[in-house]
């Protein structure tokens, strides 16, 4: 990693004799950043602020203490940062500036509007409030997209963009295989594991790890519950699965709601396996620091398996029930639907949308013959199951 610093300044006019003096107007956001400024005090009239300074010509020549009291103070101060992109060879770098003192209350980003919308970011070991746009999956950090004023971005966006967004990683397969297995009994699984483990023992993890989901090469070896972390690992980063890093691929509602049954059983596959990591990776026996470094050590296509375990977890829930004696249906319950549709309204409001009535009558989903909202699209979907 290496850390440069400067100032960001804007231009200063040159004012005619005529005009009034320019005022300075405080910002209304709590992020500007300011320096003592002795030596401004003391060439700053009592009308407002000029230029030349009093006591200076145009011609004049600063030093760069002088220059640097004048010029930029009132200035907001970036800490820029470069790091390799994860996985990728080298010659790879991400880029990124902050602001010097930057945290969850101070920063030039837009505030969220709506719970909803700290969605448009992931990460695995910080919130979406976190002040460190590096530990974000998706890049640029979307946290970042907005300044706090309208119409603008941030630096760190801007500056993001320079990077290296989608360096070609390439994926081998991994000696562990996984086991044949029917959609039915995945999704019973992963309705089970809606709430976590039922017995959080290793050996028992163990057990049903190796007995339902993977092939075991050596029924002998350790059960810890790293050896667990590393098979699934070792599984989930083969190049056959779907790889969520990338954008084409992040409405994930196009593969559980899709009427290919192959295609929907690999993704639930895929998905299942994902949850099994993710559930061992926050086991209670791993300390917070642990997690970080056992995280910050997966490839991107791994991560982001775990954000998906995560979304689903925290968003959807399956549904079992019985319609025979030998037949099931299964179901998917939508658990921060209304959520979700809150911020649709307010995302409407604020782009003063001309037919709020028709939206709130949609929303409101009070004829009973219309589609669920859920239903209509792909991406309606995927909008209303939080992910």
């Amino acid at each position: 990693m290496v850390d440069d610093e400067w100032a960001l300044d804007m231009p200063i006019r040159q004012r005619k004799a005529s005009s009034p003096e320019y005022q300075l107007k405080k910002p209304a956001s709590p992020v500007q950043h300011r320096r003592g400024s002795s030596l401004l005090e003391e060439s700053r009239p009592a009308a407002g602020r000029q230029w030349p300074p009093r006591g200076y010509t145009v011609e004049s020549m600063l030093d760069q203490a002088q220059a640097d009291e004048l010029i930029s103070t009132g200035a907001s101060i970036f800490k820029g940062r470069v790091e390799d992109a994860p996985g990728a060879p080298a010659g790879y770098y991400r880029f990124f500036a902050i602001m010097e003192g930057d945290d969850a209350e101070r920063n030039d980003r837009a505030r969220y509007q709506h719970e909803a919308y700290k969605d448009i970011t992931l990460s695995q070991t910080t919130s979406s409030d976190g002040p460190y746009p590096w530990l974000a999956l998706e890049q640029p950090c979307m946290a970042y997209a907005f300044g706090w004023m309208p119409g603008t971005t941030t630096l760190n966006y801007k500056v993001s963009l320079s990077g290296s967004l989608k360096p070609k990683l390439k994926y081998g397969g991994g000696a562990i295989q996984p086991r044949k297995i029917k959609l039915g009994h995945i999704l019973d699984r992963l309705r089970s594991l809606n709430k976590g483990f039922p017995d959080n023992d290793p050996d028992e993890l163990h057990h049903d790890l190796y007995g339902t989901l993977l092939e075991d090469p050596d029924p002998d070896g350790n059960t810890g519950l790293e050896q667990q972390i590393v098979a699934l690992f070792t599984v989930l980063i083969n190049p056959d699965w779907i790889d969520f890093s990338q954008a084409k691929n992040h409405v994930v509602a196009k593969f559980f709601d899709s009427k290919d049954s192959a295609r929907k059983t690999k993704f639930f596959h895929q998905l299942l396996l994902a949850v099994e990591l993710y559930l061992r990776v926050h086991h209670d026996m791993h300390l917070a620091q642990a997690k970080r470094t056992l995280i910050t050590a997966l490839p991107p296509k791994v991560l982001w398996d775990l954000a998906l375990a995560e979304r689903w977890l925290a968003n959807m829930s399956i549904k079992k029930s019985r319609t025979s004696s030998n037949e099931s249906v299964f179901s998917f319950q939508l658990g921060n639907k209304k959520r979700q549709k809150e911020a649709l309204r307010l995302f409407a409001k604020m782009l003063k949308w001309p037919n709020m009535q028709e939206l709130d009558f949609v929303l409101g989903e009070s004829d009973r013959y219309e589609v669920p909202l859920e239903d209509r699209s792909a991406d309606a979907m995927s909008w209303f199951a939080g992910g």
